[in-house]
């Protein structure tokens, strides 16, 4: 998939924004700001803000004086009108900080170009987060606070939100992306887990290297090796060897879930657990990546099972057990995420740090956390160390740091983004529908209200995510993946606040009956559920017939409809769908498989290693050919 990751993004990004503003009206209905004025005015800018990237298309097809350029002094008439009902509202010192909001929001719009539409989502959150803010003024007993003593068991609740949720990605898997490698990351990573698998940091250099080439399997010194740090592979390695790997992403996402719903539960109780995994569960992207095999779902249930662990270490009630096993954890989900993408862990997990490390301090954690934490944060960054010396021969230095010998514009540079490139690190639009039903806005209300320690994790993450790939020039205006997959673990903030806004919605809520949905009783419940529903109806279809693309595994489909034996099988670029790059995928230590794959070049090399073998040729778009010559 490339950006936008739809053929219809303005469809898509349209009804993820209108069932959020169905649900924040729902909210808003169930609890009002403190006068009638408040509650219409902060209504009004939230749906004008909604309306405002087609508002102006929509008012010139029916004759009206109006440009299609006039998105911004939309979006500024919803701040001023947001800000005029906060300040009638109490308190009065909401004012200030909402028409210091304004002017930034103002000031962005003039300085901001090409990003319209991203520009209208960050005033959504905008109004979520002021409402949440005068709730928590003006409700602070009804402001969710996080257990102090040990959360009680819910086990079958945990076994069915990791057993639905493997099912999901393993079904997105089969008929989506047909469990296949489609990009010559996954493969690397696949490779170095089958290297690893087998105790191995590294391959011998094969002959004919060229003609097995794959993008990002590098040779340095004679030793060919993946670029992708050892973190991810690790985990993969045993259902790699088993010829499974397609099983270990969907298991790193269940885990990703069942951690979200554990956390949320913390905040909201039952109900904010449940509707958390159900907004992190049911992402189209989210089900795209957990069924592929990159990392970004296994580093976001590295963090935040980090969090869970080091929330529930501090309850005052805690047994020793449990100290040693959360200790195992925290330094097990960190350490592993750090050695899969250092930059991304750190900053997701520098709250969780500080957090603990105030435990400590404090001595609400115990000795035997911090024991159990370390030795098993020291096991797998120590592993990685060891394995990236092995590889590249040096100390504290990785396979990014030599990938600019192969592909020069892998250089990573940071600076100040274009005034069109800050939407690439703020991608407000691409975010809202590719793993909607998790929104931005309802994220942010969600945790604003909350506050305490956890709010604190997520919010420092947050700015500090943004903030690195705002400056990370790599990847701007152009992506190909499975939606913004780098901005993926935003999910968690963005599903746990949502369960928290909404879980007072369904508290005590029975069989519905017409009359209480008609009153206030179950009808912004009735809403929130309808626009979830909606909004998933609309979105999946544009997302999932843009990805599911049966060319990338037509070479595949070939080999299992031909089963050719003892066969090498060359692919000249161009001959299909997947150039021989991304398509030459062979278990580097199987010294005799049934199939090897080759790309055109040193065709005298493998005649001569793979003279005793029968030749095929690939070529085909849509269905392969494998012709014998």
């Amino acid at each position: 998939m490339e950006l936008p990751y739809t053929s219809a993004p303005i469809d898509a990004y349209m009804a993820a924004q209108t069932s959020v503003g169905i649900a924040l009206s729902a909210v808003i209905w169930r609890r009002p700001l403190s006068n009638l004025a408040s509650t219409v005015g902060l209504l009004v800018a939230i749906w004008l803000s909604i309306v405002a990237p087609i508002a102006p298309e929509t008012l010139v097809s029916i004759g009206a004086k109006f440009t299609v350029e006039q998105r911004i002094p939309l979006l500024n008439l919803a701040a001023a009108i947001g800000t005029v009902a906060i300040a009638l509202s109490r308190p009065r010192w909401l004012a200030i900080v909402a028409l210091a909001g304004n002017l930034g929001l103002v000031w962005c719009g003039g300085h901001i170009t090409d990003s319209d539409t991203e520009f209208a989502g960050l005033h959504l959150v905008w109004f979520a987060v002021l409402y949440a803010l005068h709730w928590r003024a003006n409700r602070p007993w009804e402001r969710p606070r996080e257990p102090t003593t040990s959360m009680p068991s819910r086990t079958k609740e945990d076994f069915v939100i990791f057993g639905a949720a493997l099912t999901l990605a393993l079904l997105v898997g089969y008929f989506i992306i047909e469990r296949v490698c489609d990009s010559a990351d996954e493969w690397a990573y696949q490779w170095q887990a089958l290297a690893l698998a087998r105790f191995k940091a590294y391959a011998p250099v094969p002959k004919c290297e060229t003609a097995l080439a794959s993008h990002w399997i590098f040779n340095h010194e004679n030793r060919w090796f993946a670029m992708y740090m050892p973190g991810w592979p690790i985990f993969l390695a045993p259902f790699a060897r088993a010829g499974v790997a397609w099983l270990a992403s969907p298991i790193a996402f269940a885990l990703m879930v069942l951690g979200i719903a554990r956390v949320a539960r913390r905040l909201g109780g039952d109900a904010a657990g449940r509707i958390a995994a159900l907004a992190a569960g049911l992402g189209s992207s989210t089900l795209f990546n957990a069924a592929s095999l990159y990392c970004h779902c296994f580093v976001a249930a590295g963090v935040i099972w980090t969090i869970e662990a080091v929330c529930a270490t501090s309850a005052i009630d805690v047994t020793r057990r449990a100290q040693w096993l959360y200790g195992l954890v925290i330094g097990s989900g960190i350490g592993l995420a750090i050695s899969t993408r250092p930059t991304d862990a750190a900053i997701l997990g520098a709250g969780a740090f500080l957090v603990f490390a105030h435990g400590l301090v404090r001595r609400k954690i115990g000795w035997r956390v911090l024991v159990t934490a370390t030795l098993s944060f020291a096991l797998f960054t120590g592993l990685t160390l060891v394995i990236l010396r092995l590889q590249l021969g040096v100390w504290f230095k990785t396979g990014y740091g030599i990938a600019e010998k192969y592909y020069w514009w892998t250089k990573i540079v940071m600076d100040v983004p274009a005034r069109d490139a800050w939407k690439y690190g703020l991608p407000f639009m691409t975010v809202a529908y590719c793993f909607f039903p998790a929104a931005a806005a309802l994220g942010a209300a969600g945790l604003v209200f909350a506050g305490r320690r956890i709010s604190f994790m997520f919010a420092l993450a947050t700015v500090g995510h943004l903030a690195f790939y705002v400056a990370c020039a790599f990847g701007r205006y152009r992506d190909y993946g499975y939606g913004p997959r780098y901005h993926l673990a935003l999910v968690m903030p963005m599903a746990i606040g949502a369960g928290v806004l909404l879980a007072p919605l369904f508290k005590g809520l029975r069989a519905p009956r017409l009359s209480s949905i008609v009153h206030a009783e179950q009808g912004p419940a009735a809403m929130v559920v309808v626009a979830a529903v909606l909004g998933l109806l609309r979105i999946a279809p544009l997302l999932y017939s843009h990805a599911y693309h049966p060319p990338r595994s037509a070479l595949a489909r070939a080999i299992a409809r031909e089963k050719p034996t003892h066969a090498v099988i060359v692919i000249p670029s161009g001959a299909t769908a997947q150039g021989p790059l991304v398509s030459v995928q062979n278990d580097p230590f199987d010294p005799d498989p049934q199939v090897v794959l080759v790309s055109s070049d040193q065709a005298e090399c493998v005649h001569e290693v793979y003279k005793d073998r029968v030749f095929y040729r690939a070529s085909g778009i849509e269905e392969v050919t494998l012709t014998p010559y």
